[in-house]
């Protein structure tokens, strides 16, 4: 994810942020159905790499694609939700071992590609 956040700033500089953003978007459902579906270490190893370089992606077309969309006296406010709506994501995410038991690593992982 992080070697895979430069190579991302890179890219976002020189392609449409409207058309990275829901490329990355759809990796990352298909990483996380792989992942659901792996049947070895190999699956769950290569599905966690794509789901990584997919997600390195987003945070930074987002931004771009915000801070075009957003008037400069508004700006702030917009990234400012974004980026707490990250945060807060990731502790939802933090939550989803509460699903563990009764749906299992497989089922929450096909419950996250939703």
């Amino acid at each position: 994810f992080s070697f895979a956040s430069f190579l991302a700033g890179l890219a976002v500089d020189k392609a449409d942020a409207r058309t990275l953003l829901p490329t990355s978007g759809v990796l990352w459902s298909l990483a996380m159905l792989w992942q659901a579906a792996a049947s070895s270490f190999g699956d769950v190893l290569g599905s966690r790499f794509l789901l990584g370089f997919s997600q390195a992606f987003c945070n930074p077309a987002a931004y771009v694609a915000l801070g075009r969309i957003s008037a400069p006296s508004s700006r702030a406010t917009v990234l400012g939700v974004y980026s707490s709506g990250v945060y807060i994501g990731g502790g939802l995410a933090a939550l989803s071992i509460l699903l563990d038991g009764p749906l299992g690593w497989r089922g929450v992982s096909q419950l996250a590609r939703a």
